[in-house]
């Protein structure tokens, strides 16, 4: 789907995601007549038009990722992250102290190296709430202080390794001004960081649990930061396990 037409085709697109199937923007059916009778993709056939595994090839991602509960994030940020690993990348995670503890949990427990990819800088861990402080300024996110802490983040991944590599993040920063009630904040970071990492040709990925959105798909704030991802509840980044 194209952000630009989002205000038409987001809450149809998410429908269709949410029943199994996958979204074709009305603009390429109107640009080939035969593509109306392929507007929903049956998921099994999306699936196998994923690029394949690393996603060296494809432009940069910022994708969103709606979880039912905290464990099924910590879950799936393990699972992006060993995805990332096997493919020679590097990974940053931005979270919480206690998703931190249970996502390294999880990749000792999927036997990944996790001492030497951090020693090898190819794993590197940052505290979300430490970061947030770093980059607000009265509430809102900060510009120019996002920027630079991204550089750095991209700086030490990049500068420690020999050869040119993908970086993935994953992160939970705006979904934690969400849950604190700064929807706008969140929206903004979310716009800010898209911007950023842009530059940087980071990916990133979004996780976000249901229960910070009161009304789910039908709250204006959901609406907002879909609009600011390249991909929602897509498969994550492109790597598959």
């Amino acid at each position: 789907m194209l952000k630009s037409e989002a205000g038409r085709d987001l809450l149809p697109a998410v429908e269709a995601v949410l029943q199994g199937k996958q979204f074709l923007s009305s603009i390429f059916a109107r640009k080939n007549p035969d593509a109306d009778k392929q507007h929903v993709l049956d998921r099994h056939s999306a699936k196998r038009r994923v690029a394949p595994l690393p996603p060296r090839n494809v432009a940069m991602r910022h994708e969103a990722m709606f979880y039912p509960d905290d464990a099924a994030l910590v879950r799936a940020f393990g699972r992006v992250i060993k995805a990332v690993l096997s493919a020679g990348n590097t990974s940053i995670v931005v979270a919480t102290g206690s998703h931190h503890a249970e996502i390294i949990s999880s990749l000792k427990a999927d036997n990944v190296d996790v001492d030497a990819a951090r020693e090898q800088k190819r794993f590197i861990a940052h505290d979300a709430h430490a970061t947030l402080a770093a980059i607000m300024v009265n509430d809102m996110p900060d510009k120019i202080r996002c920027a630079e802490l991204v550089a750095n983040f991209i700086a030490t991944a990049k500068g420690a390794q020999k050869e040119p590599v993908r970086i993935a993040i994953c992160g939970e920063c705006a979904p934690i001004l969400l849950a604190r009630g700064n929807a706008e904040g969140a929206i903004r970071l979310e716009h800010i960081w898209n911007e950023v990492t842009m530059k940087h040709g980071a990916d990133t990925l979004c996780g976000y649990v249901w229960s910070t959105f009161p009304q789910r798909e039908n709250s204006t704030e959901f609406q907002k930061i879909c609009a600011e991802h390249s991909a929602v509840q897509g498969q994550e980044l492109g790597y598959s396990t």
